[in-house]
Protein backbone atom coordinates (compact mmCIF):
# COMPACT_ATOMS: atom_id res chain seq x y z
CA UNK A 1 0.00 0.00 0.00
CA UNK A 2 1.82 3.04 -1.23
CA UNK A 3 -0.50 5.45 0.58
CA UNK A 4 -0.40 3.87 4.08
CA UNK A 5 0.99 6.27 6.69
CA UNK A 6 0.57 4.49 10.06
CA UNK A 7 -1.95 2.71 12.28
CA UNK A 8 -4.82 4.93 13.38
CA UNK A 9 -4.29 4.64 17.14
CA UNK A 10 -2.36 7.90 17.25
CA UNK A 11 -3.04 11.31 15.78
CA UNK A 12 -0.07 13.53 14.94
CA UNK A 13 -0.28 17.21 15.87
CA UNK A 14 1.90 20.19 16.71
CA UNK A 15 2.10 20.98 20.44
CA UNK A 16 0.21 24.20 21.25
CA UNK A 17 1.33 27.19 23.33
CA UNK A 18 2.71 25.88 26.62
CA UNK A 19 3.44 22.44 25.17
CA UNK A 20 1.95 19.13 26.33
CA UNK A 21 2.88 16.47 28.88
CA UNK A 22 2.80 12.73 28.35
CA UNK A 23 -0.16 11.08 30.05
CA UNK A 24 -2.38 14.16 30.10
CA UNK A 25 -5.83 14.27 28.51
CA UNK A 26 -6.04 16.49 25.43
CA UNK A 27 -8.52 17.56 22.77
CA UNK A 28 -7.24 18.22 19.25
CA UNK A 29 -9.98 19.43 16.94
CA UNK A 30 -12.75 16.80 17.05
CA UNK A 31 -10.42 14.13 18.51
CA UNK A 32 -9.56 13.45 22.14
CA UNK A 33 -7.20 11.15 23.96
CA UNK A 34 -4.02 10.98 25.99
CA UNK A 35 -0.77 12.67 24.99
CA UNK A 36 1.62 9.86 24.04
CA UNK A 37 4.74 11.97 24.58
CA UNK A 38 5.74 15.29 26.12
CA UNK A 39 6.51 18.07 23.67
CA UNK A 40 7.38 21.73 23.82
CA UNK A 41 5.36 24.34 21.96
CA UNK A 42 5.70 23.89 18.19
CA UNK A 43 7.14 20.36 18.38
CA UNK A 44 5.64 17.26 16.81
CA UNK A 45 3.48 15.25 19.17
CA UNK A 46 1.07 12.31 19.14
CA UNK A 47 -2.31 11.82 20.75
CA UNK A 48 -3.39 8.26 21.62
CA UNK A 49 -7.00 8.10 20.43
CA UNK A 50 -7.43 4.34 20.83
CA UNK A 51 -9.36 4.42 24.12
CA UNK A 52 -8.44 2.44 27.19
CA UNK A 53 -8.45 2.91 30.96
CA UNK A 54 -6.42 5.81 32.36
CA UNK A 55 -5.93 6.79 36.00
CA UNK A 56 -5.08 10.07 37.66
CA UNK A 57 -7.12 12.17 35.25
CA UNK A 58 -8.15 15.52 36.78
CA UNK A 59 -11.77 15.65 37.94
CA UNK A 60 -14.15 18.14 39.51
CA UNK A 61 -13.38 17.64 43.23
CA UNK A 62 -16.90 18.45 44.43
CA UNK A 63 -18.35 15.46 42.54
CA UNK A 64 -18.75 11.88 43.67
CA UNK A 65 -18.65 9.25 40.93
CA UNK A 66 -20.39 5.89 40.75
CA UNK A 67 -18.67 3.11 38.83
CA UNK A 68 -19.83 3.04 35.20
CA UNK A 69 -21.39 6.52 34.97
CA UNK A 70 -20.84 8.61 31.84
CA UNK A 71 -17.88 10.98 32.08
CA UNK A 72 -17.50 14.24 30.15
CA UNK A 73 -14.65 16.70 29.53
CA UNK A 74 -15.24 20.18 30.94
CA UNK A 75 -13.07 22.30 28.64
CA UNK A 76 -13.50 25.41 30.78
CA UNK A 77 -12.17 23.81 33.99
CA UNK A 78 -9.91 21.33 32.12
CA UNK A 79 -11.29 18.48 34.24
CA UNK A 80 -13.42 15.37 33.94
CA UNK A 81 -17.01 15.68 35.14
CA UNK A 82 -20.24 13.70 35.39
CA UNK A 83 -22.22 16.76 34.23
CA UNK A 84 -23.42 16.43 30.63
CA UNK A 85 -24.59 19.99 29.71
CA UNK A 86 -22.45 21.11 26.73
CA UNK A 87 -19.42 19.02 27.79
CA UNK A 88 -17.80 16.43 25.50
CA UNK A 89 -18.61 12.82 26.39
CA UNK A 90 -15.31 10.95 26.68
CA UNK A 91 -15.98 7.69 28.55
CA UNK A 92 -17.16 6.08 31.78
CA UNK A 93 -15.92 6.09 35.36
CA UNK A 94 -13.86 3.04 36.24
CA UNK A 95 -14.47 2.86 39.97
CA UNK A 96 -16.47 4.84 42.52
CA UNK A 97 -15.04 8.03 44.01
CA UNK A 98 -15.94 10.15 47.01
CA UNK A 99 -16.39 13.92 46.93
CA UNK A 100 -13.04 15.62 47.54
CA UNK A 101 -10.89 13.47 45.25
CA UNK A 102 -8.93 15.44 42.65
CA UNK A 103 -8.33 12.65 40.14
CA UNK A 104 -10.21 9.67 38.79
CA UNK A 105 -9.87 6.61 36.59
CA UNK A 106 -11.75 6.76 33.30
CA UNK A 107 -12.30 4.21 30.56
CA UNK A 108 -11.97 6.52 27.54
CA UNK A 109 -14.00 5.91 24.40
CA UNK A 110 -12.18 5.62 21.11
CA UNK A 111 -12.03 9.07 19.60
CA UNK A 112 -13.98 7.89 16.50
Amino acid sequence: MKNFVKNGDRLSFIAPVGGVKSGEFNVVGAAFGINAISANEGEDCELDVSGGVYRKLPKIETEDWDNGIAIYWNATDKKMTKVKSSNLKVGIANGSLETGTATGTVRLNRSF
